[in-house]
C-alpha cells in the first residue's frame, strides 16, 4: 500500500485529486487541511517545523503532494 500525504486537500484542486485517488485501492490517502474534512484528515500548522515533523513521523508517507494555494 502506498501512503500519500496531500496538503491543501480541502481546496478546489486538492478535493478533486483526493476523490480521484481514493478510487485506487493501492493508495492510502492522508489529508492535511485547515479543518477535518475527510476521515483521514489531519489539522497541522504547516509553518511549524515540529508539527510537520510529528505528522510525517506518524504517517510515514511514501509521497507528499503539496496543493496549498493551487
Amino acid at each position: 500500500m502506498i501512503k500519500v500525504l496531500i496538503t491543501g486537500a480541502s481546496g478546489f484542486t486538492g478535493s478533486h485529486l483526493v476523490k480521484h485517488l481514493q478510487q485506487n485501492p493501492e493508495l492510502r490517502i492522508y489529508c492535511v487541511n485547515s479543518n477535518k474534512t475527510y476521515d483521514d484528515s489531519y489539522v497541522c500548522e504547516l509553518t511549524n517545523y515540529e508539527s510537520v515533523d510529528n505528522l510525517i513521523q506518524e504517517i510515514r508517507p511514501d509521497q507528499i503532494l503539496s496543493l496549498i494555494h493551487i
